[in-house]
């Protein structure tokens, strides 16, 4: 179907596939051949000359801290404690100070421009407070560009049958082409411009630079039991689901990825991401 890799061959064929195509690497993920089979088919591969990864069906706890030891030559796989220390909140908090503090002294003259401009286009306030759910179950009011008409909000209703997870999956709420989008709010959300007063969030302390995505209440009551953990950490202006995909993202696999950052949280991991975020940034994005 559309969107999926091309099929140029079966299990049966690969040795002959990796010398064929001059394969450098085997990823061997969520086989549905037997264990045996799995194991046959490795062992035919170290062979080939080829470097062979396997991604273990526990993946979604591994994260990237997750330490590789022997007991009685037994190969383990050690899970780290999902628990930040004191010394590790401090760090955040002070990467996160620094990190806003200068974003909006740079980006000052833009903010200027950018608050004219929504000025001229449409009668209402510069910013738009939304509650989200923050770290800890506390709600917050997150600071945003106003995209949207005055009234957006007592308008919903009239646009919840163009929701584009209408049929699909209806904890999430995104209507393409909304009509209550303004000119200037069209090209703030298209070039992700409206998300940058976040940053006056960061510096208050409810939110951090890097974290599990914000939700509204409405998304936020669909997250139960153990996805729940990913409000241990501040949401993030980024993150993986930012670099991933954002809005294409399904619900579920949105808390997967908060769940294993939130469990698996190191600064050099926050700045990886933000390095990530400025090319995903670049793409293309509906107005949604």
């Amino acid at each position: 179907g559309a969107g999926h890799p091309e099929l140029i061959g079966r299990t049966e064929d690969l040795s002959q596939l990796v010398r064929s195509h001059s394969a450098h690497r085997v990823v061997i993920a969520f086989s549905s051949d037997s264990f045996a089979r799995t194991l046959e088919v490795i062992r035919e591969l170290q062979d080939c000359n080829v470097q062979v990864d396997i991604v273990p069906r526990l993946f979604e706890v591994l994260g990237t801290n997750a330490q590789f030891h022997t007991i009685e030559g037994v190969p383990l796989v050690g899970l780290a404690t999902p628990r930040l220390s004191r010394s590790s909140r401090s760090l955040k908090r002070l990467f996160d100070l620094v990190g806003a503090a200068i974003g909006l002294v740079v980006l000052a003259p833009l903010f200027a421009i950018t608050a004219l401009c929504i000025k001229l286009d449409s009668r209402g306030p510069v910013f738009f407070r939304q509650v989200r759910m923050g770290a800890g179950e506390q709600p917050f009011r997150v600071f945003k560009f106003r995209t949207m008409v005055n009234d957006a909000e007592q308008l919903k209703g009239d646009v919840a049958h163009l929701n584009m997870h209408v049929n699909d999956d209806p904890r999430m709420f995104k209507v393409p082409n909304d009509p209550r989008v303004t000119r200037v709010g069209a090209f703030l959300r298209r070039t992700r411009m409206d998300e940058l007063p976040q940053l006056l969030n960061v510096l208050n302390g409810e939110m951090s630079l890097v974290g599990p995505r914000p939700l509204i209440l409405d998304e936020d009551q669909y997250v139960v039991s153990w996805a729940r953990r990913r409000l241990k950490l501040k949401p993030g202006m980024t993150g993986l689901w930012q670099v991933l995909g954002a809005s294409d993202i399904p619900f579920d696999e949105m808390t997967k990825l908060d769940y294993v950052y939130v469990t698996n949280w190191s600064l050099r991991e926050d700045l990886r991401l933000i390095m990530l975020t400025l090319p995903a940034l670049a793409r293309a994005r509906a107005a949604y």
